[in-house]
């Protein structure tokens, strides 16, 4: 029988990327088990962590946690209480870059709850071809959009750092504008590299 811990991490590890990214902004808690999220070393430079905790009878706690790897996702690894898992789930959308930017050049894109996914698969390409498009998506309503638009910019080495503090260093999410400032003034890694 899996534990409640396992069945929420590996629920998580099957979203969207708008929906798991959404945790950086709103903890979750469901039958028990609080699920939390944050970066391993650095936004959008390093693992993105879902991690879950549940309370056992003893007094002690049990974790499950899922590492997210955006740029690769057959970086993924799962941690359940019972066992490990590598690479992303079937189930995730791992979209061609040009199949992905055509579907975001489609109307009503911008409300698609794979919107996130798309960005991410057309900014690893970090093809300078490809700014424009995700400037497109610099000012949308959703912080979370906003958020992954910046961290898609960032890995694209084409754009500079005075550009990044200039598009997104005034945005209303203070979390938006203090990444952009520290990627833009060179205190936190950009993940230029080619995959």
């Amino acid at each position: 029988m899996k534990r409640r811990v396992d069945r929420e991490i590996q629920a998580w590890r099957r979203r969207p990327a708008r929906d798991q990214l959404r945790l950086l902004w709103e903890e979750e808690s469901r039958d028990g088990v609080q699920v939390i999220a944050y970066w391993d070393a650095g936004a959008w430079s390093s693992a993105y962590v879902i991690s879950g905790i549940e309370p056992n009878r003893l007094g002690g706690t049990l974790r499950a946690l899922t590492e997210i790897h955006f740029g690769e996702r057959k970086r993924d690894a799962t941690f359940l209480t019972g066992q490990d898992l590598e690479g992303p789930p079937p189930e995730v959308l791992n979209l061609d870059p040009g199949e992905a930017r055509f579907r975001l050049g489609k109307p009503g894109a911008s409300e698609r709850e794979e919107l996130c996914d798309w960005l991410i698969s057309v900014g690893r390409r970090r093809d300078e071809i490809d700014i424009p498009l995700m400037r497109e998506y610099a000012g949308h309503e959703d912080e979370v959009v906003r958020f992954t638009v910046l961290g898609m910019l960032s890995w694209n080495p084409s754009v500079g750092n005075d550009q990044l503090i200039r598009w997104f260093g005034k945005d209303d999410d203070p979390r938006i504008s203090e990444l952009a400032r520290k990627l833009g003034g060179g205190l936190a890694a950009r993940y230029t590299r080619p995959l």
